[in-house]
């Protein structure tokens, strides 16, 4: 996703004002995209900032990484807070507890799932349904052949979030960037954490 291209180039130019890119490309989508739940509208394509227009799973996973990567870049706390966001809002309403059903497009003040004609650019009536398949066929993979799961979950929610939660800092100590930590564990790691907040 376009979302970490700034922060990715800004480490081969070092130049200032790619490193500061991120933050304007963030504030350009909220300002025209922006929805209520960290997400900008995107249903193949942008939408206005309706809370009625849906977002794609893909986008949602695949924001949240490329906002990790940029966080792993530039280190800026805003970029954890709006993953937090993401995780926390977005997420959790596009897919089952366990995981095995999702929705192809989501919408943050859906009050209902149903077949039915949306507000959308390209994505047919059954986007809003909770499936394997919904919209899209390419999202499922079969059981037997041992990559049982939904791709977005592969390619976005899966991956080694942890790596990014725990950015390393000058001096060399680490810094707590998320507490959205992602476990594929049924039972969470017990992480300590000793702090002078009051």
């Amino acid at each position: 996703m376009g979302l970490k291209t700034a922060a990715l180039w800004y480490l081969i130019s070092k130049d200032p004002s790619d490193r500061d890119a991120t933050t304007r490309m963030l504030s350009v989508l909220d300002k025209f995209e922006g929805l209520p739940n960290g997400m900008f509208s995107a249903d193949e394509h942008y939408g206005g900032r309706n809370p009625s227009q849906g977002v794609e799973l893909c986008a949602v996973v695949e924001s949240m990484f490329s906002l990790e990567l940029d966080l792993g870049v530039l280190g800026d706390p805003a970029l954890g807070d709006r993953i937090e966001k993401i995780a926390f809002n977005a997420l959790p309403g596009a897919q089952t507890a366990d995981q095995w059903s999702h929705q192809y497009d989501q919408q943050p003040n859906q009050v209902l799932c149903s077949l039915g004609k949306r507000d959308w650019s390209s994505n047919g009536p059954e986007s809003n349904l909770f499936g394997l398949e919904p919209n899209f066929r390419l999202l499922h993979r079969e059981p037997a052949s041992g990559l049982a799961e939904i791709p977005p979950r592969r390619s976005g929610w899966r991956r080694p979030m942890a790596d990014w939660r725990w950015p390393r800092t000058p001096p060399a100590r680490s810094a707590r960037a998320s507490t959205a930590l992602t476990w594929p564990s049924p039972r969470p790691p017990i992480i300590p954490s000793a702090t002078a907040f009051p």
